[in-house]
């Protein structure tokens, strides 16, 4: 059944504004809609559709679309690709090469089809995120045949969303903007667009599409009516139900009709909700004779029909049916349409009548029987049934017709009967109860984890058929019965202000059998009921049937004269709802409250008549029903489009308004731990542990970096393992990378917090909360139905807890104090992020919310939100193609001189192009600005630094230039090359200038503690030169082109004060002045120049300006000569070794995570530092990368000698006197980069071999993780020797969420090797939109229990407020 359908779409917002107004949960048990269009489609030939979906369920069998019996489908396969299928004429297929296999990210799919094209390719085409899908992405591809039939949209033919016609296959996720257009082929332009800042596939409103007679757009925007069609055509047809087997309760639910010499007919009274203009009416036929069908619409009279036709015009139409055959007890074919002679319009609800009769044909007693089924006609149908008993028809004439027929009614032109909803909706939750978000409202329902006894029943309409089939106990229109003492539920959204309304259907004295049983035991009496409300943390046996909450109120009618109320469990009180009349409520009566917390006061109704306003107490409160003995209930009506009567002026129907949209974390079923993970139902927000006796525990979707969040993780069931309570259920963090496989929250023996995490758990009644391991006694038990609050604050480092709504430890959110925990910065340093996870023992069953729609308390401070996209911060760069880019290229092998191979649309002026022949073997070949053009280290040798004229020979202002060097440029061979920016071409430095006495007086920058150095300034760059030190009063700083004379003027420009001021004006007021300013932007081709003091000469130093890049950077105990992107995070340092430990200033803003190191003059080990080589002292390890063969492939070594034991600081890198990076004169270059909030990021994750969802890492970049544009993986344990520096990418990969590539069938290369590109093999590995995931058990990237360090670059940042989370 469908719990919890209605969510906020979690996809883009699109350029112009446009935002999906709704998603729909489908279950994967038993959701679907279905839909059969009864005009002539505009065309069998054109045909789109288009919609986004967001998966929770994989390695499975899912259907999106499935339409009528000739296997044209949409669907997810076992491996979890994509497959379109289209059997007309010849059968044609689609299967794409990548997986979608991705819990956090939301995918755009368009198919479109134009059979009668020339052209056989563009005949049907597939777009998955704007991308067309052609051969090279396609693991099947056949083209339609010309002039072939598309069902879609076509009249007659069912249309199945959410599962397989059979009823089978049934999609597990999130639909949003499902959209159908009858006569045309659109492109995927038309449903997306790429975002103008980002270049993401965000959404674009189809309004304005032309949808053909049969098109539609299901938006979700009424949670109340999921099948609306938005599109203007509204094509929508009444909700009908799937069979029943025959039954004798005399209504038309199941009801047969015979011809047996004499007509024979049955009537169903109907209403409409607007003005339907009626023209037709379906039935659709199982086995029977033939026969002739006749059918009328007739006027009411008090209520029974009338006789008279609805308009004289209108005659009592018949339709001859042959005969059919088919099985009993299942949907067939033969939907027949009987045409009215004129069409009706039925007011706006005003009761009429249907009339189907079975009428002479001449076929005697097996003539038309007829068995109609309208179980499922839902709010749309308010009325009885009745039957034509005369001419001897009993009962018993109606049963027994292996024959079934269903009714449709069509409106004029675009055939909606009472609806705006589209097709047979099986999703039982069509009023967005439980577990609903949407935008704008959400539903009150009843929510059976508060239950305390009694059953609670779904129901189609307002007059409760238990034996029909039951749905979820949340939905609006819900039967509560009682069958033992002191019993009660409550509502699912709490009220602190505001009027509010619902009605309560008293149904305690019919005789139809236990609910939802089919027979079975009467339910009589009237003994005890009541209606009311409650503090919604009440719980147990003392609030006795409501009757006892304390807060709360309740009224009963059934005792005292009239009834009588409570408030606060006080003395029960006389109160009559009758209007002075004195009439006890009774069954069928409608009792009806009406909550004014405005004015904190209650009143309860019958039929419409109110009494006295009571007063109650301020407070927050749910309603809630109960009943004090047995065999009472009724059916509650929350929702207003149900409600019997109008609401009082000023009251409105229970609902939670719900602001902004995106992206809200679910539970993740492929990061699932420790031994069995949980089974993960509706939609990734229910769990139940392994019943074998196994503890586990998964995590969530979303990690949090920084920000304050809150979400709530509800007790449904305790232990399976014969124990009532809940042995070892636990809630906290976990880290994102440090520990990702083994650090889940584990639940056994009170254990939870392993590893790194942070967590509470129970057992019993001993409570204890857990930091890596260590265990303290904190808090208060918890058991069934108890609500567990997280409040997590990443900014400062701290976590709370809370029960019920009241946080443990008397914590107060506002000062910081009474946290559990308070090391979040220190157990997760360099902003390491964290996810939420939960642990659980044998059988156990819990369900989180994360959404504020769905939390049944509000956070005690305002700050903490929940996880959802809307709520997160923009990351420091939301557009990581302005830093990283790969690109690939074909060879043409032309040498410089007949102008080489110009590489374009990088993006930008790279500062670092890693390049590699992919198609054979061949050195990896490193340029970088700093060192210049034509110089290149390879990464697969220890060699020394080379200049080979025809290499790279230019970085330019999109790409680079290439010579004919066999490395980088031979004809036809493919290459690919990874581009980064550090400081680019126009680079921005201040130096602070002093004057020291060393030898004389001597300019000194930056505390430097040399005077007088060269000044290294790059060509394009602005520097600006800082004098306001006393010591600079008298030595005005200028730059001329000769030591000590010859002012240089171009690019200069010169500030006292903050007023630009000429040379003379400089030099002349310099002493007197506060602040003073030396601006320079170093020219293309400057001459040599030379720093000095315009009064005193010997002062300065020489200024190198050229083409290559870098600056001087003074932080370090060396000067070094550096290019660096401090919000990019990426910076290439130059110096000179000492022999001696020295640090190198590295230009960056935030301490390096990850740095390559090379001596470029000797023959020397590449050195790398990892944050992540160990959980702690990674400074005293280092790795090698580079020399060939199993040289790069070595493991961690422990040498504290490289790094002088030391880790970078935000300024510095530490080198110490290992050898390979530092001997005296040596020369070398480090590349540094720092962890960077939609761009970098780096982490280690823990192998688990053998596992089958394999480790689910999310990328840590200190925010909330990415989608990976490149990624390289190394084993980084013991154990590691031999396995190589993986890399993996999205352009020499396929795009989406896999890293199998599938145009080259390659997948990774080796940073360390020179041979050509692997094909991925058993090195499966995919991408995700918050990092990737490792499906393989190679133990060069999963190992079990052993260490794996990356390091990634972004392609789309995940949950900016530019746009929700990516596909």
């Amino acid at each position: 059944m469908f719990y919890g359908s209605y969510v906020g779409f979690g996809g883009h917002v699109g350029d112009a504004g446009y935002v999906p107004a709704g998603a729909v949960m489908f279950d994967g048990v038993a959701d679907y809609l279905t839909w059969t269009p009864i005009k002539t489609a505009s065309s069998n030939t054109d045909k789109t559709i288009s919609f986004w979906c967001k998966r929770s369920k994989f390695a499975s069998v899912q259907f999106v679309l499935d339409v009528g019996s000739n296997n044209d489908q949409i669907q997810f396969t076992a491996t979890d690709a994509l497959e379109v299928s289209l059997n007309a004429t010849t059968d044609t297929q689609y299967t794409t090469k990548a997986s979608f296999s991705d819990p956090t990210a939301w995918t755009h799919i368009c198919v479109a089809f134009d059979t009668n094209n020339g052209t056989a390719a563009l005949r049907k085409r597939l777009w998955i995120n704007g991308t067309l899908q052609e051969d090279a992405v396609l693991a099947n591809h056949s083209d339609p045949s010309d002039g072939d039939n598309v069902d879609w949209m076509k009249e007659g033919i069912e249309h199945n969303i959410g599962r397989r016609g059979n009823n089978s296959q049934f999609f597990d996720g999130y639909i949003a903007d499902f959209v159908g257009i009858d006569g045309t082929a659109y492109e995927a332009e038309n449903f997306g667009e790429y975002h103008a800042t980002t270049g993401v596939w965000v959404p674009k409103s189809p309004a304005a599409l032309t949808f053909g007679n049969n098109g539609f757009w299901l938006n979700f925007a009424d949670s109340a009516r999921i099948g609306n069609d938005a599109s203007g055509n509204t094509q929508s047809v009444m909700t009908t139900a799937h069979q029943h087997a025959d039954d004798t309760d005399g209504g038309m639910t199941h009801a047969n009709i015979k011809y047996n010499g004499t007509e024979r007919f049955i009537y169903q009274s109907f209403m409409v909700d607007s003005t339907a203009t009626i023209e037709a009416v379906g039935l659709k036929i199982g086995s029977a004779g033939a026969g002739v069908i006749g059918v009328r619409i007739e006027t009411n009279s008090s209520g029974s029909p009338s006789g008279s036709l609805l308009d004289s015009n209108a005659k009592n139409d018949s339709y001859t049916i042959s005969g059919q055959t088919g099985i009993p007890g299942t949907i067939l074919e033969g939907l027949q349409y009987i045409a009215l002679d004129a069409a009706v319009t039925p007011a706006a609800n005003t009761l009429y009548w249907l009339k189907v009769i079975a009428v002479s044909g001449g076929h005697g007693t097996h003539g038309t029987s007829i068995s109609l089924d309208t179980s499922r006609i839902d709010k749309y149908v308010i009325g009885t049934s009745k039957r034509d008993t005369t001419n001897g028809n009993s009962d018993a004439t109606f049963t027994n017709f292996a024959c079934d027929i269903y009714f449709e009614i069509y409106q004029t032109g675009t055939n909606i009967f009472s609806s705006r909803s589209m097709g047979t909706d099986n999703i039982s939750n069509r009023a967005a109860i439980n577990d609903t978000k949407q935008i704008g409202t959400v539903k009150m329902g009843l929510d059976p984890v508060t239950q305390e006894g009694g059953t609670l029943d779904y129901h189609t309409d307002l007059t409760p058929l238990p034996n029909a089939a039951a749905g979820p106990p949340g939905r609006s229109n819900t039967t509560y019965a009682v069958q033992g003492g002191n019993n009660y539920v409550m509502g699912t959204i709490n009220k602190t202000s505001g009027k509010w309304y619902w009605e309560y259907i008293l149904l305690d004295d019919l005789d139809y059998g236990t609910i939802g049983s089919g027979g079975g035991t009467s339910i009589s009496g009237n003994n005890g009921f009541t209606a009311g409300i409650a503090d919604p943390t009440l719980a147990g046996s003392t609030i006795s049937n409501g009757w006892g909450a304390n807060p709360g109120a309740a009224f009963s009618p059934s005792d005292g004269t009239y009834g009588q109320y409570k408030v606060n469990n006080g003395t029960a009180t006389n109160y009559d709802t009758s209007g002075g009349t004195g009439a006890r409520p009774t069954n069928g009566d409608v009792l009806a409250v009406k909550l004014n917390l405005d004015d904190d006061e209650i009143a309860w109704g019958v039929n419409n008549t109110f009494g006295t306003d009571i007063s109650i107490s301020s407070g927050t409160y749910t309603p809630i029903f109960g009943r004090n003995t047995t065999s009472d209930c009724g059916t509650v009506v929350f929702d207003s489009e149900d409600f019997k009567y109008t609401p009082p002026t000023g009251y409105s129907a229970l609902t939670s308004s719900v602001l902004g949209v995106g992206d809200t974390a679910t539970l993740n079923p492929l990061s699932k731990g420790y031994d069995e993970g949980p089974t993960i139902t509706r939609g990734g927000q229910h769990a139940q542990a392994d019943t074998s006796g196994n503890i586990s525990s998964v995590n969530a979707t979303i990690p949090l970096g920084s920000g304050k969040w809150y979400w709530e993780h509800q007790l449904i069931a305790p232990a399976t393992d014969g124990s009532t309570a809940f042995n070892s259920i636990s809630v906290g963090v976990t880290p994102s990378t440090s520990e990702a496989a083994t650090s889940m929250l584990r639940a056994s023996s009170h254990y939870v917090g392993h590893g790194n995490g942070l967590g509470w758990a129970t057992r019993g009644t001993l409570t204890k909360k857990y930091s890596a391991g260590t265990a303290t006694s904190y808090g208060v038990s918890y058991t069934t139905g108890d609500t567990l609050q997280t409040y997590l604050d990443m900014d400062n480092g701290k976590i709370y807890w809370g029960k019920n709504g009241t946080l443990m430890n008397s914590a107060n959110l506002s000062t910081g104090t009474g946290f559990a925990f308070d090391n979040l910065k220190t157990l997760y340093p360099n902003n390491q992020m964290v996810i939420p996870a939960f642990g659980h023992y044998v059988g156990e069953k819990y369900r989180t919310r994360f959404s504020a729609a769905e939390w049944r308390y509000t956070p005690a401070n305002s700050d903490y939100k929940e996880i959802a996209t809307q709520n997160m911060t923009t990351p420091l760069v939301p557009d990581p193609s302005l830093f990283y880019n790969t690109v690939t290229y074909t060879g043409n092998g032309t040498a410089i001189g007949s102008g080489g191979l110009a590489i374009t649309g990088v993006g930008f002026q790279p500062d670092f192009v890693w390049l590699k022949c992919r198609s054979n073997d061949s050195s990896w070949m490193l340029f970088d600005s700093v060192r210049g053009a034509t110089k290149f280290l390879q990464t697969n040798s220890t060699g020394v630094e080379d200049t080979v004229a025809e290499s790279l020979t230019a970085f330019n202002t999109d790409g680079f230039t290439l010579g004919n060097n066999s490395s980088v440029n031979v004809s036809s061979r493919t290459y690919v090359a990874f581009c980064m920016k550090a400081g680019g071409a126009a680079p921005t430095q201040t130096y602070v200038v002093k004057v020291v006495s060393d030898t004389g007086n001597k300019y000194r920058f930056d505390d430097f503690g040399t005077s007088a150095v060269a000044l290294d300034l790059q060509e394009g760059g602005t520097y600006t030169f800082n004098m306001d030190d006393s010591s600079n009063a008298t030595h005005p700083f200028s730059i001329g082109t000769a030591a000590n004379d010859t002012v240089y003027t171009s690019g200069i420009t010169y500030f006292l004060d903050g007023v630009s001021k000429t040379y003379a004006q400089y030099t002349s007021g310099f002493a007197a002045a506060t602040t003073r300013r030396l601006i320079f932007t170093v020219p293309a081709s400057a001459p040599a120049l030379y720093y000095w003091c315009s009064a005193h000469s010997g002062m300065g130093g020489a200024v190198n300006t050229n083409s290559t890049f870098g600056s001087s950077n003074f932080s370090g105990s060396v000067q070094t000569r550096v290019t660096a992107a401090s919000n990019g995070g990426f910076s290439i340092v130059r110096y000179t070794g000492t022999g001696s430990n020295l640090t190198i200033g590295h230009g960056l803003d935030r301490a390096p995570e990850f740095m390559i190191v090379k001596s470029v003059d000797g023959s020397r080990t590449w050195v790398c530092y990892h944050s992540g080589l160990a959980r702690t002292d990674p400074e005293t390890d280092y790795i090698a990368m580079g020399g060939g063969g199993n040289n790069g492939g070595d493991p961690v070594v422990d040498d504290a000698t490289q790094w002088n034991d030391t880790a970078p600081t935000t300024s510095v890198a530490s080198l110490g006197t290992g050898g390979a990076l530092n001997t005296d004169t040596s020369v070398g270059i480090a590349y540094c980069f720092a962890k960077t909030p939609g761009l970098i990021g780096i982490g280690c994750y823990i192998g688990n071999q053998g596992t089958a969802t394999g480790p689910y890492v999310h990328v840590d970049d200190g925010h909330h993780g990415f989608k990976p544009a490149f990624l390289m993986i190394k084993a980084a344990q013991d154990g590691g020797s031999g396995y190589d520096w993986f890399i993996y990418s999205n352009k020499t990969t396929n795009v989406y969420n896999t890293a199998v590539n599938a145009n080259l069938n390659e997948g990774l290369v080796s940073a360390n090797r020179d041979s050509a590109i692997s094909t991925v093999g058993s090195f499966p590995l995919q991408f995700t939109s918050t990092g990737f995931r490792v499906t393989g058990s190679n133990l060069s990237h999963n190992k079990s229990n052993k260490r794996f360090i990356y390091v990634a670059f972004s392609e789309e940042a995940f949950g900016d407020n530019i746009r929700p989370p990516s596909s």
